[in-house]
């Protein structure tokens, strides 16, 4: 091509495509401000070849390009294409996605929105073809039925999965962020594409579930958390264990463990009664949906403790074979565990005016009792006729002073609490709740009475002792003896003596 020709391309043209240059830099100030008022933001990319593709057709139009050109059907189809998305796009966020109601969710689900799209494209396509190119619809139709025929064979699957994936987003049984159980395994619901849907275990572990298989398969739904849901906590405890007391000691584990919600109140049921133990479930509350497991190891723990502190043994095996040694060796192991308990009591510095019988009758009727991290021993103002010895584990000592909360210190192995409570019947003074897992050995007012009532002087001696403890503890806080704290004993001790006879209806 020689120097002449191109000048006088350039000559004939430069006009046209200048206009056509600008009408795309203003398509894309138009797009640009469209961004800015995030209207029709979703297509990207295809807003530019928009303005490209509008620009070149003013350039043609200007310079008078004929419409049997093949360029120019060329350049008006793509134009109506691209302008089609774009008016679908703009469509889609004024309208579907709801602007006025932000954070609220769209007219329609995601994925009917791009099929639609996928149709629109089709349609406007097909325009073309029968409109620009002067293509014979019924051969189109042919065509395509031949095609869609193919295509549909050949991408069945894909098919099932788009429209089982529209199908779910319009009934919308669950939404992006929800707990379902799937093949007995939780996890969220993260995403949920053309086809398939994605989930993520407590583990981490990616699920890539076609939308197909969800659509067919039953799935538990548990919801976000935002609604509480009841799980229901089911054991086998032996058949001769009075109902009443069973349900009792359930409920005082639904109402200890933390996760466990108070309202909707728990519910515990003797569900089956069966050969060789009874069947009882227990419904418990949450909104602990993200953590399952979690709250069944919760729940079954505090139930656990529960039952030992109620003296209920789980179910036995169906089948027990006990020999000589066996019994033997039961009866070693509970000697053992009395020798533990008397150790113990005799560390205790309240005990030690009791004597070797004393220690014994304790021993053989202190009950151990199990708390998890958390429960409560005891609550301060509650009634209560009992002492512990912590036999293991950690707890904590506070009071209630209208808000504030008074942490008064932690208690290990060999302390004691609640000797006012046994020997006075005094309302608890302040509340103990387990650091860690604990075991405490109770002693109640039935079990102490008898040592009262043989041995004449052991009241007045457990009296001086309170009144001992009673005067350091005073010294403590003040800092100094005070002047008639001699006195001050004595009055102490007086009164703790009377008020022990009278509990004890001793003369």
């Amino acid at each position: 091509m020689d120097q002449a020709t191109l000048e006088r391309l350039a000559e004939d043209w430069l006009p046209f495509i200048t206009r056509g240059a600008i009408m795309v830099l203003a398509m894309e100030v138009v797009f640009l401000a469209l961004r800015k008022l995030k209207v029709g933001g979703r297509i990207g990319i295809l807003h530019h070849l928009w303005a490209i593709s509008l620009g070149v057709f003013i350039t043609l139009s200007l310079k008078g390009v004929p419409s049997e050109e093949l360029s120019w059907k060329i350049v008006v189809s793509l134009a109506s294409v691209l302008s089609a998305l774009v008016l679908y796009a703009m469509l889609d966020r004024l309208i579907f996605a709801r602007p006025w109601d932000r954070g609220g969710p769209g007219m329609m689900p995601g994925l009917v929105v791009d099929v639609l799209r996928v149709v629109l494209v089709a349609g406007v396509t097909l325009l073309m073809a029968t409109t620009v190119f002067k293509a014979h619809l019924s051969s189109i139709l042919v065509s395509s039925t031949v095609l869609s025929a193919v295509v549909g064979f050949a991408l069945q699957d894909l098919l099932r999965n788009v429209f089982a994936g529209m199908a779910l987003q319009m009934e919308s049984p669950f939404e992006i962020g929800d707990w379902v159980d799937i093949d007995g395994t939780p996890a969220e619901i993260t995403e949920m594409t053309w086809r398939s849907t994605r989930l993520r275990t407590n583990e981490g572990v990616i699920i890539n579930e076609p939308n197909a298989l969800v659509a067919a398969t039953r799935l538990t739904s548990y919801g976000s958390g935002e609604e509480a849901v009841a799980f229901p906590i089911k054991m086998n405890l032996p058949r001769d264990l009075p109902p009443s007391v069973v349900k009792e000691a359930l409920l005082e584990a639904a109402e200890h463990a933390p996760s466990c919600l108070s309202t909707p109140a728990p519910q515990a049921f003797l569900e089956e009664f069966g050969q060789f133990a009874n069947l009882y479930h227990l419904r418990a509350w949450t909104r602990r949906v993200d953590g399952i497991r979690v709250f069944y190891d919760e729940m079954q723990v505090h139930v656990w403790h529960s039952l030992q502190r109620h003296g209920l043994p789980v179910a036995v095996p169906l089948t027990r074979l006990e020999f000589s040694d066996v019994r033997a060796a039961s009866r070693a192991s509970a000697k053992e565990d009395l020798e533990r308990r008397r150790t113990l009591l005799e560390q205790v510095e309240l005990f030690e005016e009791l004597g070797d019988a004393g220690f014994d009758r304790l021993a053989q009727a202190a009950r151990r009792k199990h708390f998890t991290q958390g429960e409560r021993l005891v609550t301060q103002g509650a009634e209560g006729q009992s002492l512990f010895v912590i036999e293991s584990g950690r707890v904590k000592v506070f009071k209630t002073e209208g808000p504030r909360i008074a942490v008064l210190g932690e208690l290990e192995r060999g302390a004691v609490f609640g000797e006012m409570s046994l020997l006075t019947g005094e309302p608890r003074s302040a509340t103990v709740e387990a650091s860690s897992d604990s075991a405490v050995l109770a002693i109640d007012k039935d079990d102490f009475a008898p040592l009262l009532i043989d041995d004449q002087k052991l009241a007045w001696k457990l009296s001086r002792a309170l009144a001992l403890r009673a005067a350091d503890a005073r010294e403590r806080l003040a800092g100094a003896r005070e002047q008639h704290a001699a006195q001050s004993l004595e009055d102490s001790q007086a009164g703790l003596l009377e008020r022990m006879r009278s509990f004890f209806g001793i003369t």
